[in-house]
């Protein structure tokens, strides 16, 4: 396929002999004979006008965002410069006086017979300056680094990201009509006030946490070894509405181990908290033992 037919082969249309056309696109191809080389007649022409890929849902509903803060302590070191003083030695040189003998002639008059002058060196000391040299020690700045090491705390953001369970589906019509009663085996309506299927939501999640803590230290009392249940997974819950709300829940410990347990959530002006009423163990997943 040559590009201006296969153009015109997805929606561009015909075009004059000696004439061009322009459109947006991707020219592809492909070596159908696999003889290493791809020929005009086996290209096409993909116009950016066709069906694109639908971008990622962005599932903003499905996650909740929640910061905390938390406070940390982390070390912190720098380096400190200072100027201090040292003493360096240093040769200078000054005028010193030392003792030195010299020889000056003089005139004596000695007894003889005829007294007559005469000459002779006789010492005499003075001082003589000269120059030496002697080391001294001076002052001389010279800069130190030394590094400083302190504690201090940050408060940093703790970001987690929460799923939320969507809420229930809309009824929808029923596609099997409901059969009629059997009168030898009718069916007992729910009286009202008893106890009904409802499925897991936050809100239930929420009061079965708050009880947690209350049913294992319960168990533990009563001599059950909760170190080895490695799960919390609720299972199944039924709803009834007294003065308040009552919740009969069973939750998935262990491998064939469920606790079944009855809270109840008394109304919001009283001021009460979530009870839990009673707690046991059970081996099976199916039916209600309280």
């Amino acid at each position: 396929m040559y590009c201006g037919s296969g153009a015109a082969g997805v929606g561009i249309g015909p075009v004059a002999p000696g004439t061009a056309f322009a459109a947006p696109g991707t020219l592809v191809g492909k070596d159908a004979n696999y003889d290493g080389q791809i020929t005009p007649n086996e290209m096409g022409f993909i116009p950016a006008g066709g069906a694109m890929p639908l971008p990622e849902e962005d599932c903003h509903d499905c996650v909740k965002t929640v910061t905390t803060y938390k406070t940390v302590t982390v070390p912190c070191t720098r380096n400190q410069y200072k100027t201090i003083n040292i003493k360096v030695p240093k040769t200078v040189p000054y005028t010193a006086f030392r003792t030195v003998t010299k020889y000056r002639e003089i005139t004596k008059h000695l007894p003889r017979t005829i007294m007559v002058p005469k000459c002779e060196q006789v010492p005499y000391t003075v001082q003589e300056p000269y120059t030496a040299h002697k080391t001294i020690f001076i002052n001389q700045p010279k800069t130190t680094c030394t590094p400083v090491t302190k504690i201090i705390t940050r408060r940093i953001p703790v970001v987690n990201v929460i799923p939320q369970n969507p809420g229930p589906c809309p009824p929808q019509p029923d596609p099997y009509p409901t059969p009629c009663p059997d009168p030898y085996n009718p069916v007992v309506p729910t009286p009202p006030g008893g106890f009904r299927d409802v499925p897991v939501d936050g809100e239930i999640i929420r009061v079965v946490g708050e009880v947690k803590e209350v049913a294992l230290h319960r168990l533990r009392k009563e001599g059950h070894d909760v170190s080895k249940w490695n799960r919390w997974d609720i299972v199944s819950v039924q709803k009834q509405i007294v003065a308040g709300v009552n919740y009969r829940v069973k939750v998935h410990v262990h491998h064939n181990t469920f606790l079944e347990m009855m809270i109840h959530v008394p109304l919001s002006h009283t001021g009460r908290k979530v009870e839990l009423v009673n707690v046991i163990v059970v081996q099976s997943k199916y039916g209600w033992s309280l």
